[in-house]
C-alpha cells in the first residue's frame, strides 16, 4: 500500500528478550545475565521462562502464486503487477492490491 494509505490493521506480538530495560545495542552483558528475558532455551521448560521460538519453515512466493521460473514468465508476456491497471498480464495473483476486501481473503 501507498504511504498513507488505509491498510489491514497488523498484529504485533512482543516477546521479552534479554535485557528489556534497556534499548537495543545498549545492552550490556550483566544486564543480559540480571534479566535474561522470557526465552526457554531449547528442550528446557522451567520457571525462569515464558516461551520457546522455532523456526516452523517458510513459503516462497512461487508456491503461492504458482510462478516457477520468473525468466519464462516474463519471456512469455505475462506481468505480476501493473500500477497503473492494478492487475497483473495474465496473472491474478496481485490484482486488486489496493482493494481491503480483497485483501482479507
Amino acid at each position: 500500500l501507498a504511504i498513507g494509505q488505509q491498510g489491514i490493521e497488523g498484529r504485533w506480538y512482543s516477546l521479552p528478550g534479554p535485557c528489556p530495560s534497556a534499548e537495543r545495542g545498549q545492552k550490556s552483558p550483566a544486564c543480559m545475565a540480571d534479566e535474561p528475558g522470557g526465552a526457554c532455551k531449547k528442550g528446557v521448560w522451567d520457571d525462569r521462562c515464558t516461551y520457546s521460538v522455532e523456526f516452523s519453515g517458510d513459503i516462497r512466493l512461487n508456491e503461492l502464486t504458482g510462478i516457477q521460473n520468473y525468466s519464462e514468465f516474463c519471456e512469455a508476456g505475462n506481468l505480476e503487477y501493473d500500477v497503473q491497471a492494478d492487475k497483473g498480464v495474465n496473472f491474478g495473483f496481485w490484482d486488486g492490491k489496493f482493494d481491503l476486501q480483497r485483501c482479507r481473503q
